[in-house]
């Protein structure tokens, strides 16, 4: 069944649109189907990454920035548009935390709307 918890949808789009921009970040991914909801299926180290600012870990550019966003686009299909609004502003010193709880509300929002 497909993850439909919009805290997991996003803590999983952001950790795996930052693995690929980082040696820094290792993500152990046993449900790259999102078909588990259990959130040890996708793990990641260091284990307080969303404490962490995208600088840190080495996401330290415009241009990897703009690579992060774009992960989140494909992470999270039919969402590009609000992503896009979201995060056309982000720098990496911004704490990675922040982007998930942002992410998590524009994901809860549009489906929110979809509901009615």
């Amino acid at each position: 069944m497909p993850i439909t918890d919009p805290d997991e949808i996003s803590r999983r789009a952001v950790i795996r649109s930052v693995d690929p921009l980082t040696e820094l970040v290792t993500v152990v991914d046993t449900d790259p189907g999102n078909n588990d909801p259990d959130p040890n299926k996708v793990g990641v180290d260091p284990d307080d990454l969303f404490e962490l600012t995208f600088s840190r870990v080495g996401i330290d550019s415009d241009l990897l920035i703009g690579g992060f966003v774009t992960g989140l686009k494909h992470q999270v299909p039919g969402f590009s548009a609000q992503i896009q609004q979201a995060f056309s502003d982000l720098k990496p010193g911004v704490q990675i935390g922040l982007v998930r709880k942002r992410l998590t509300s524009v994901i809860a929002l549009a489906m929110s709307k979809a509901k009615k």
